[in-house]
């Protein structure tokens, strides 16, 4: 703008920029030393979840509402992973008697109600 001459609805009007977008200026980080402070909590306790990490942290002295600390918990990547069963893993037989379509067959009752509400069952 100043090295043109022009103003600065033009210029963001040319580089089709909206003007709140040009003039935007970002906040400063309320929650720096929140988040510090919870860094500091969570290592000391590995496999403490949000809530009572901000249990701890109500005991340091913080006055901060619990779902504050959840986002910041969730924002900083700090959920604890839960731990998945082993399971015995076990291969699929294939039946080697079976190797033609048509070799195996499946029975199966299939039951439905028309709208006069008498069942019908059918073996199939």
């Amino acid at each position: 703008m100043a090295e043109h001459a022009i103003a600065e609805r033009y210029a963001c009007k040319l580089l089709e920029v909206d003007r709140s977008t040009y003039r935007y200026e970002p906040r400063p980080d309320r929650s720096a030393r929140l988040r510090e402070a919870l860094w500091i909590v969570a290592r000391q306790h590995l496999r403490y979840g949000y809530r009572r990490l901000w249990a701890l942290l109500v005991r340091q002295g913080w006055e901060v509402d619990v779902k504050r600390v959840h986002r910041l918990y969730k924002a900083e990547g700090m959920m604890v992973r839960r731990l998945k069963r082993k399971r015995i893993s076990r291969p699929v037989r294939l039946n080697p008697l079976l190797v033609r379509p048509n070799q195996e067959w499946a029975m199966d009752f299939v039951s439905d109600a028309p709208a006069t509400g008498r069942a019908l069952r059918t073996f199939n």
